[in-house]
C-alpha cells in the first residue's frame, strides 16, 4: 500500500480510537447540559458531512439536467427525513433523559424493542450498502 492511503487509512482510526476511549472513561462524569451539546454538535458535523459529502456530489453530477439537477439530490433527501419521521414515529422508543417512551404503545413487546432496534439498524446498514453498490455500477461504463 502506498503511505498516503495508509495515512488516510489510520488518521480517522486514530481519530475514532481516540474518541471512543474519552466517550468510555467519561461516560458518568458528564453532566446532562454538556451531553446535550456533544449530541448536537455530532449533529452537526453528520449534517455537514451529508450536505458535502452526498448532496453536493449529486447535484454536480447531474448538472447536465440544467435547473432540474437539484431533483434527484432533493427528492432523496425528503425521502430520507419522512422514512426516519416514520420510524420515529412508530417504532417505540425511549431517549436518555425522557421521562415516558415514544412511538406506538404496546405493552407486550418485552425483549422485543431490542430485537426491532437490531433489525432497523441492519436496514439502515443495507439501504447504505444498496446505494453504494448500485452507485459503483451506476458508473461502470459499458
Amino acid at each position: 500500500m502506498d503511505f498516503e492511503v495508509t495515512l488516510g487509512l489510520l488518521i480517522p482510526f486514530l481519530g475514532t480510537c481516540l474518541g471512543s476511549i474519552c466517550v468510555y472513561f467519561m461516560r458518568n462524569e458528564l453532566s446532562e447540559h454538556i451531553q446535550k451539546i456533544l449530541t448536537g454538535f455530532a449533529a452537526g458535523v453528520m449534517m455537514a458531512a451529508s450536505i458535502f459529502s452526498l448532496l453536493i456530489p449529486s447535484i454536480q453530477q447531474e448538472s447536465e439536467m440544467g435547473k432540474w439537477s437539484v431533483m434527484p439530490a432533493f427528492v432523496g433527501l425528503w425521502l430520507g427525513v419522512l422514512f426516519l419521521l416514520l420510524i420515529d414515529t412508530v417504532v417505540p422508543h425511549l431517549h436518555k433523559f425522557a421521562q415516558q417512551s415514544e412511538g406506538i404503545k404496546k405493552d407486550s413487546l418485552g425483549g422485543v424493542g431490542c430485537c426491532r432496534g437490531c433489525r432497523l439498524c441492519r436496514l439502515c446498514r443495507g439501504l447504505w450498502g444498496c446505494a453504494v453498490v448500485g452507485g459503483g455500477f451506476g458508473s461502470v461504463k459499458l
